[in-house]
């Protein structure tokens, strides 16, 4: 498969290119741990949403990156299979803007805000 040949040893690490790679070409394993992945981030996503209920929720990160738009709208699905029809009412799940840097500037506005800058 597609990520055995990626996988020399049990302690290598998957990049996001590789697991994008891998479901493109429809490998097995792949393709289940994506459907699997976007399936389980989608039911916490629906509890998020019925405990909070933001307006928003934005994704960021590699995998979100390297799945694109296709996987983002299987997430908003699957968070809409869980969450109540009121608390979804008007919920919008988006990439975020700043790519891979975004858990970078958020926690650097964090530690401003923190410092009192």
């Amino acid at each position: 498969t597609v990520l055995a040949r990626h996988l020399k040893k049990e302690t290598d690490l998957l990049s996001s290119q590789v697991l994008k790679h891998a479901y493109d070409e429809r490998d097995e394993v792949g393709v289940k741990v994506m459907d699997r992945t976007a399936r389980l981030l989608g039911a916490g996503l629906g509890s998020l949403v019925n405990l909070v209920g933001p307006e928003r929720i934005i994704l960021g990160g590699g995998v979100i990156e390297a799945m694109g738009s296709e996987f983002l709208e299987r997430i908003d699905r699957a968070t809409r299979k869980i969450a109540f029809e009121a608390c979804a009412r008007g919920l919008k799940i988006v990439k975020a803007e700043l790519g891979d840097d975004s858990g970078v500037v958020g926690a650097a506005l964090l530690a401003r805000e923190a410092i009192g800058c």
